[in-house]
């Protein structure tokens, strides 16, 4: 058996997605150096091994695992010391961008300020941060990557910012209908999160919310559904899967047989020759589009 490669050590990575414009995460990975860090951007880092003396605003706290540290524009953040070598994720989102997003979530952005520097996450702040990261490493489609920072950003709001959350407006049925019909035309398969919001006449906030208390679904999972329910329909006609990918909107025929056999537990291949228990084609799988 091969040894397993040990773990790289300061690593420092920053990334970016065309379809998260202004946005970029940090990802210092197993480090124990001592960053000195002027801001560009409002920022949300979360330590999950990594633990350290972090300095801003004058004041010099305790960092560790499961805790959120944020940061603002124009400001500098300094690790006078690091307890233990470890890795931190950060996102960090552009003033104008961040603005947008939280007045989706009825924040007034006139009077922006995180209520504390540092301190615990919530559960599910954690596991929205952890699901937003996931998914820019599988790289993800633009509607579930803008989504699942749509996720992160109202729990932020919530938890860390002074400003108060007003109630916003509800939608009516006939705009949730027209996100769904729009999904199932011809440009379904291509449309990211604002597009489809703009299209209904709502926030992107306002559109994951009622699309999922309506369907049940993400606006971003009903549309995989929607490419994998047809897709079935072309192998069945004889088209290749590569043709099939590329029809169905799928970045390549590798990206389309992973999602095809996570949803169903068979290759395109293997359907495509009639090689399926009835059971994979259930239902409830019909009724998921």
């Amino acid at each position: 058996m091969r040894a397993s490669q040990p773990a790289p050590k300061d690593l420092i990575r920053l990334r970016r997605s065309v379809s998260l414009p202004g946005v970029e995460v940090l990802d210092a990975i197993n480090s124990g150096l001592r960053l000195n860090w002027f801001h560009t951007a409002f920022g949300l880092g979360i330590p999950t091994t990594w633990q350290g003396e972090v300095r801003y605003r004058g004041r010099q706290q305790t960092v560790g695992p499961g805790m959120a540290l944020c940061t603002s524009p124009g400001e500098l953040h300094t690790m006078p010391r690091v307890d233990r070598a470890g890795t931190i994720n950060a996102v960090m989102l552009e003033e104008e961008v961040f603005f947008g997003y939280a007045a989706e979530h009825g924040v007034d952005t006139r009077a922006i300020e995180w209520r504390v520097l540092a301190e615990r996450t919530s559960q599910q702040l954690a596991q929205r941060f952890a699901r937003f990261l996931a998914a820019l490493d599988e790289d993800s489609n633009p509607m579930q990557l803008q989504s699942s920072l749509i996720d992160v950003v109202e729990a932020m709001t919530h938890e860390l910012l002074v400003t108060g959350e007003r109630r916003v407006a509800g939608v009516g049925t006939g705009a949730v209908r027209r996100m769904r019909e729009m999904l199932h035309s011809s440009e379904g398969a291509k449309l990211d999160l604002e597009t489809l919001a703009a299209g209904a006449g709502m926030s992107r906030f306002q559109a994951l919310r009622a699309f999922k208390q309506q369907y049940g679904l993400p606006p971003y999972a009903y549309q995989l559904c929607a490419q994998l329910a047809r897709s079935r329909t072309l192998l069945r006609n004889g088209q290749s899967a590569t043709e099939v990918a590329h029809a169905c909107g799928f970045a390549d025929q590798s990206h389309f047989g992973r999602a095809f056999k996570r949803a169903f537990g068979i290759t395109p291949g293997s359907y495509a020759r009639g090689n399926t228990p009835r059971s994979i084609v259930s239902d409830t799988a019909e009724r998921a589009v």
